[in-house]
């Protein structure tokens, strides 16, 4: 028989509320935390027992509830945060459906008590005693006592966790408010016991020693500060090296407007901004704040409110990854007065639910370093240092830079692999000398880069060996660098080859003899799909029969020998790629794939001078710290730890 339609009564409904809000005791900790930030508390106190299953105590000083609003907050749709339409639609505050307090206590024990500035005494309010005010004995701003959740829900409470893994939640919260308020004071006691404290990051040192608390000075070392504004929209906070990833996902911390997010629009542009510069299999850590005009955002899609909705969707996803993918574009080897300018030319400031103005982006500083644990060269000290090294680099290669008198001579006794350097030579000149015409299929490299031993420094040293015919040992003022050769070729050309295709200056030479090669009907109808597109990139071909694929002209930087592999490459690229990947996704594949084809490879024996030219042209090249699939191009071992490997000064 149908069951009848029946009003649900107050309780249930609450109940039901609950389950959508409170889904374990940090969703309590959320709630409580968020609405002592609206009353503009600046200390908070923290106790938890037993994980918070059995007691959630928050107390703030922020400005109190008035003793008529405390029967209204235990209310459901009871708040003070919005009144209108207008303010629903630009909500610049944590909290505001109202329902959070009376979903507590829909499935808890709560006695709040509070007082306001102006109040002879402090008034309470307790949901087991029929929430008759009582006066009570309190500082100003309020505390929420939560006990027993879920003791009136058993199905609910049996699904709650260990001790231990309740803990774990609030305390992985707790880090995430800590990262973004930086004025608020924390101390937690769990069991009786202070747990933690953070005191007020008033100062720029006061936030890095916070930051590293939470995320470790690991962190700190390898973090590049962010701070873009455009239009109205703000980015600010710390992005990690590619080099300082994780196996998991779990140093990523977003905030919009203040409010934690967990958002697959902005997690997509993140990770579309580190594609180039990251393994497939890690991921990057961030902290970063985003600032956006209150009424193009829609923040009340999930009752969690960790999902937003953005009016602009498409402008907010393109300025993320634009300004993260510039920000890693200044991951090269740099020279530590480099590093202390660019952290100097840095700036941080708190994140605001308001729109920044560019002055103001300029009145805090942040540096990361601690000048203390460096050692304090001076301009002569350092340039009279790097004299000596520049003196013994003459005295490895000065014979053999100095041996002929011509470039010509210079090209035929040299043991450059034509095949493997005359990109690299070719794209390190201006575009406007490379020579492209029908000779250069045909000719020889006409000049090798010499290295001018001028008075300035060197961040990757100078060459001195190649090891297995696969790194490159060089030497600097302080250590020593191991390049993998076919990593950092593999950036600098594609870097290059990005520079050529987004400058329209990706032109074609004609085969003196074309290339015919035989491929599959499948492969060659992928070739053919996308010939658009491969002939921007330099490629001219056409069918010759139903599995056979002529080559007549291949981009001017490419040499012949490997255009076969290459195309083939490309093709089975193409075909397993989706149809909803983007036109700049292929291009960049394919790219990545012409670069890695033509880049150096183990056992290619290089010259000194060849070596050199590598370091130099990494030190000039954007992301030069990671090739194109995400791998570390160099690593440094310092005098320091050669010292205590070998226990020299103990």
């Amino acid at each position: 028989m149908a069951r009848r339609i029946k009003l649900l009564s107050m309780e249930l409904s609450n109940q039901i509320a609950a389950g959508e809000v409170i889904e374990r005791p940090s969703s309590i900790v959320k709630e409580l935390f968020e609405n002592a930030i609206d009353a503009g508390a600046t200390q908070i106190m923290l106790e938890l027992e037993h994980g918070g299953k059995e007691k959630i105590l928050l107390r703030d000083n922020g400005f109190g509830i008035e003793k008529d609003d405390l029967i209204l907050a235990l209310t459901p749709h009871a708040t003070s945060k919005i009144y209108s339409l207008e303010e629903l639609e630009a909500i610049q505050s944590m909290g505001f459906r109202g329902e959070a307090l009376a979903s507590i206590g829909s499935i808890a024990k709560v006695k709040i008590t509070s007082k306001v500035a102006n109040a002879p005494h402090a008034w309470s309010i307790n949901n087991q005693l029929g929430n008759e005010l009582i006066p009570a004995s309190h500082p100003i701003g309020t505390s929420i006592e939560v006990a027993q959740v879920f003791y009136n829900t058993p199905a609910r409470r049996k699904f709650l966790k260990a001790e231990r893994t309740e803990y774990a939640h609030i305390d992985d919260l707790i880090k995430k408010f800590m990262l973004c308020h930086f004025d608020i004071a924390l101390t937690i006691l769990h069991n009786g016991k202070e747990v933690k404290s953070f005191p007020v990051a008033d100062t720029p040192q006061k936030q890095q020693a916070r930051i590293a608390q939470i995320c470790g000075e690991e962190f700190i070392e390898n973090a590049i500060i962010v701070q873009e504004a455009s239009m109205d929209l703000t980015l600010q906070g710390w992005i990690a090296k590619p080099q300082f990833s994780k196996s998991r996902a779990d140093l990523q911390y977003f905030y919009v407007n203040g409010r934690i997010i967990k958002d697959k629009l902005i997690a997509h542009a993140i990770k579309q901004a580190y594609k180039d510069v990251l393994h497939h299999l890690r991921y990057p850590a961030f902290i970063l704040f985003f600032n956006i005009n209150p009424a193009t955002v829609d923040v009340n899609v999930h009752p969690t409110k960790h999902e937003l909705r953005f009016r602009e969707s498409r402008l907010v996803h393109d300025f993320l990854f634009a300004k993260i993918h510039h920000a890693l574009s200044h991951t090269r080897p740099t020279l530590y007065e480099e590093e202390i300018e660019e952290e100097q030319s840095l700036t941080y400031q708190a994140p605001s639910l308001k729109p920044m103005e560019k002055n103001e982006l300029d009145n805090k500083r942040l540096y990361w370093q601690d000048d203390s644990n460096r050692p304090n060269y001076s301009n002569s000290q350092l340039a009279q240092s790097h004299n000596q090294d520049l003196r013994l680099y003459e005295r490895l290669i000065g014979k053999a830079a100095n041996q002929f008198s011509s470039t010509e001579e210079l090209a035929s006794n040299t043991t450059i692999k034509k095949d493997k350097w005359q990109s690299a030579t070719q794209l390190s000149m201006p575009l406007d000398e490379l020579d492209i015409d029908h000779e250069i299929a045909t000719k020889e490299i006409q000049t090798v880069p010499q290295l001018q031993l001028e008075d300035k420094k060197y961040p990757l040293g100078f060459a001195v060996a190649q090891v297995h015919g696969i790194f490159i040992l060089s030497q600097t003022e302080d250590g020593l660098i191991v390049v993998d050769m076919h990593a950092a070729h593999e950036r600098v050309l594609y870097e290059k080859v990005k520079a050529l295709w987004a400058n329209n200056k990706v032109v074609s030479q004609q085969l003196l003899l074309p290339i015919t090669f035989e491929l599959s009907t499948i492969l060659l109808d992928v070739l053919l799909q996308h010939e658009k597109m491969l002939s921007k990139l330099g490629f001219v071909y056409a069918p010759l029969g139903e599995k056979t694929l002529v080559v007549r002209e291949i981009p001017v930087y490419l040499k012949s020998s490997h255009i076969e592999d290459l195309l083939l490459n490309i093709a089975k690229s193409l075909e397993l790629s989706t149809q909803s990947k983007e036109i700049d996704d292929y291009i960049n594949q394919i790219l990545a794939t012409m670069s890695c084809h033509k880049a150096v490879r183990a056992n290619d024996n290089l010259t000194l001078q060849e070596m050199n030219h590598l370091l130099r042209e990494m030190e000039q090249t954007a992301r030069a710290d990671q090739c194109n699939h995400g791998r570390p191009t160099w690593v440094k071992v310092s005098v320091a730890d050669l010292d205590k490997l070998f226990m020299r000064g103990q």
